[in-house]
């Protein structure tokens, strides 16, 4: 077994990483960071949310970054990591938590804690179905 290298300290158990060609996305605490594969060099850094949070989730499609943070979905530039949009998918965070998260090449599909699921394309319109496991 060889020997473990710590490429980047990032202190925090809420982190998330996504990869994009040869890039490296990391969201920890209050931001996220782009790092360049190649060179492990940061690329770019912009600071998303207001407080910690250890239910988010990120992913990646085209030319966005996909983060469902509670009842938000924030919807990134995948060059700057500039916010383009956030969406309110709930009301209540007792219930209304955004749980899963799934991107295709034409909508976004966001699973809420109280039963429901959001279907959103690209333009952000939003459908939003009862789930019927519930």
């Amino acid at each position: 077994m060889s020997d473990k290298i710590k490429l980047l300290n990032m202190e925090n158990n809420g982190m998330n990483i996504a990869i994009d060609g040869q890039f490296l996305f990391i969201l920890c605490n209050l931001t996220i960071y782009k790092y360049d594969l190649t060179t492990m060099s940061l690329i770019a850094q912009n600071v998303i949310f207001k407080k910690d949070g250890k239910a988010r989730g990120i992913s990646i499609f085209g030319e966005n970054i996909f983060i469902h943070d509670f009842l938000n979905l924030h919807i990134l530039e995948k060059n700057s990591l500039k916010v383009k949009e956030v969406l309110r998918l709930g009301e209540n965070v007792s219930s209304d938590v955004c749980g899963v998260m799934w991107v295709d090449s034409t909508k976004v599909y966001v699973k809420i804690r109280n039963g429901w699921i959001y279907v959103l394309d690209l333009n952000y319109s939003a459908l939003k179905y009862r789930d019927s496991c519930d």
